[in-house]
């Protein structure tokens, strides 16, 4: 087994150390001194430290029925229509137009709601796009006024997957907007938080589906799993790195200095596009079963960052732990 890994590894050995070299150094300076004179207080946080703020008014009866609404028609018809038309069951255009009507009336009560005058809300006429595209693709195919031809379907499944990405998109900006996260110059500490957070779950459940559904046609992609994990990370790691230091705020709001932890998460951002790019390069033209370190190196030296991140709050350490641990 030790020879194997050795001749598997060895042309990329040197690359694999200065890879490592520069995770010890961004774990090195992950550890910096830290303004902990609020962890453990007990008396009235400061305004810097609410990450967010309950709603003054309670959730209205709109708003419920929207999040219900949009519950049973997102996240639970769609997606079962999506693997049934992989499937190719015969019920899926009654399971697609099912989700697709409900899902309709959740973006409908949702504008009955108000305060349209947000990013949460923008981006629900962007999933209404989507969502008649879908529907209009299922009516033409289950009248044979379209084609089942290779083509058709393949798009029709990319808007299926698309929708279902997006969903999950919108499940999180729903959050954001109804805690008022993200406020007080977080913008690009959020932005970078939620897509790295979200990318742990993306590389997980593509390593899942690989090893657990695809497994008997795994020659048949022609690429080995840590390609597509690697462009996850990669993409991730570009949003992370230009968007710690607040360069999505005004000039009037953005930090003139940098603090530790913008230094931190950008070295981060950076190892996490750096890792990526070599895992794409050395999988790119690999057999499927060619085996890469590099997205383990990465998560490990991400989890092991997490858990010595010191934060001002006790809560935001322990939950940085935990997350660091898990990973």
């Amino acid at each position: 087994m030790s020879f194997l890994l050795t001749a598997t590894f060895r042309p990329h050995l040197s690359v694999i150390l200065a890879l490592v070299t520069v995770l010890g150094a961004s774990l090195v300076s992950a550890h910096g001194d830290e303004d902990l004179a609020h962890m453990g207080s007990t008396g009235t946080l400061p305004e810097e430290a609410k990450f967010f703020r309950w709603p003054e008014e309670p959730m209205g009866w709109a708003l419920r029925v929207h999040t219900a609404l949009c519950l049973i028609g997102f996240v639970a018809l769609l997606p079962i229509a999506l693997v049934m038309e992989m499937a190719r069951h015969r019920y899926h255009p009654l399971v697609q137009l099912s989700g697709a009507v409900i899902g309709f009336l959740g973006i409908v009560f949702g504008w009955i709601n108000g305060h349209l005058d947000n990013t949460y809300a923008r981006f629900g006429w962007f999933m209404l796009c989507l969502l008649i595209a879908q529907t209009a693709a299922n009516l033409a195919f289950a009248t044979r006024m379209l084609k089942r031809s290779s083509v058709n379907e393949s798009v029709y499944r990319a808007i299926g997957l698309a929708l279902l990405v997006f969903t999950y998109m919108a499940m999180v900006l729903g959050v954001i907007r109804y805690l008022n996260l993200c406020s007080q110059g977080h913008l690009g500490q959020c932005i970078s938080h939620f897509a790295r957070g979200s990318a742990l779950i993306m590389g997980s459940v593509v390593f899942l589906v690989f090893m657990r559904v695809f497994g008997p046609i795994m020659l048949e992609i022609r690429r080995p799993p840590e390609f597509y994990v690697s462009l996850i990370m990669m993409t991730v790691g570009l949003i992370g790195t230009f968007t710690e230091h607040n360069f999505f705020q005004s000039v009037d709001n953005a930090q003139e200095s940098w603090s530790h932890k913008d230094l931190q998460h950008t070295m981060i951002g950076i190892s996490w596009f750096a890792g990526g790019l070599l895992g794409v390069l050395m999988t790119a033209r690999s057999h499927p079963r060619f085996r890469t370190p590099i997205p383990s190196i990465i998560f490990i030296a991400t989890g092991i960052s997490m858990i010595i991140h010191q934060q001002d709050l006790i809560m935001s350490s322990h939950v940085h732990f935990f997350f660091g641990a898990a990973q």
